[in-house]
């Protein structure tokens, strides 16, 4: 993951390598450094026909369908590390800290995304709940949100996604059928 910061909105996500592998399109108010990312693949597509043309209309893009929601929202956890959760998210604390405020604190054994919050509308909130960490979508490890957004936009609402994830020690895999964000 990157930190991005209000004012990003239209700037390029950036991989370690230094590729554009998206395009930043939204923050989290209520979670620090958490945003969101269109996939540069079909960003591309959007951009050369605004450059040819002047605009998207009759474009079909990835990005310009009316985009899939899997309804989750978390936060990429390492395994073995102490974070303290807080009103942005979570952030990581000492194990000093952890074993005085047991109860403000969580840790894993797993790496994946930390489920904070469901939207209670769509499918996934029927299997999933707050503090399950996914580890794979479609056999794909996931290690932080944009993982999981970017194996969603490949998909269209109403299709199915295989969703692994861990609970109280426990490996689950669920069909989980996407939403649809108009």
């Amino acid at each position: 993951g990157v930190p991005v910061s209000t004012g990003n909105s239209g700037g390029p996500l950036i991989n370690v390598r230094g590729e554009v592998v998206g395009i930043i399109t939204l923050k989290r108010s209520n979670a620090a450094g958490i945003g969101f990312a269109l996939p540069s693949s079909g960003s591309l597509e959007l951009i050369e026909a605004i450059i040819e043309k002047g605009n998207i209309d009759g474009v079909v893009s990835s990005v310009s369908k009316s985009r899939p929601l899997i309804g989750i929202t978390g936060v990429g956890l390492e395994p073995g590390v102490w974070y303290e959760q807080t009103e942005d998210g979570v952030r990581v604390a000492t194990e000093a800290f952890a074993q005085a405020h047991p109860s403000l604190c969580i840790s894993t054994d797993v790496a994946g995304v930390y489920v904070t919050s469901l939207n209670p509308e769509l499918d996934a909130s029927n299997y999933l709940i707050e503090g399950d960490v996914i580890t794979h979508v479609n056999g794909t490890e996931v290690y932080v949100t944009y993982d999981i957004m970017d194996i969603v936009n490949n998909f269209d609402g109403g299709e199915v996604v295989k969703v692994t994830f861990v609970r109280d020690g426990e490996t689950y895999t669920v069909d989980i059928t996407l939403g649809t964000e108009d």
